[in-house]
């Protein structure tokens, strides 16, 4: 199977995952505000457990991808912790307790120290546009951003591709390790 397909498969799994949740939502599921607000406690303040990292090393990597009613937030940090963020309420949490998302996890925190040369500083975290990924790497001093077209990225016509694949991998992993994740829940009588 090509590399393009297997994206245009995990993008089609957020895809269920995001309209699953927001089905939820409307039938009073989870609340957004939750999910919210661990996305920006991860970009404010250094996770426990990341362990101590040379001069200006990434330690945290969110990739938001905007979808026009949610966004999904992939978090991966050096410790091998992982989680799926929705923005209109939901996730999977926990990745850590799974060896295939821990090493996918350190893979793409790793991965990431290669485009900070790309990214600008932040102290600004506001979601992506719609079709749009935006990624911010945490290092212990400052916090960088970057936002490109997922069309682009998927494509391969974007520098920052391997970044984007390397993240679609911690969310293909966190689902394995989630299958449910994401499926309507069962109707009540």
């Amino acid at each position: 199977m090509s590399t393009f397909l297997l994206l245009l498969v995990a993008l089609g799994a957020v895809v269920i995952i995001v309209a699953g949740l927001a089905r939820t939502r409307r039938k009073g599921g989870s609340d957004g505000n939750v999910m919210k607000e661990l996305r920006l406690r991860v970009l404010r303040d250094l996770p426990k457990g990341i362990g101590m990292a040379g001069k200006d090393e990434p330690l945290v990597v969110v990739m938001d991808i905007g979808f026009p009613n949610a966004t999904a937030s992939v978090f991966a940090a050096l410790s091998g912790d992982a989680s799926l963020y929705i923005s209109s309420g939901g996730g999977v949490i926990g990745g850590i307790g799974h060896e295939n998302v821990r090493q996918a996890s350190i893979a793409f925190v790793r991965g990431s120290a290669r485009y900070l040369d790309q990214m600008a500083a932040t102290s600004d975290f506001p979601y992506p546009k719609p079709a749009h990924v935006r990624f911010y790497v945490r290092t212990r001093k400052t916090v960088y951003v970057a936002e490109r077209l997922e069309k682009n990225l998927g494509e391969k016509r974007d520098a920052l591709w391997p970044l984007f694949y390397a993240g679609q991998n911690v969310l293909t992993e966190l689902r394995t390790v989630a299958p449910d994740f994401g499926k309507s829940p069962p109707a009540h009588s």
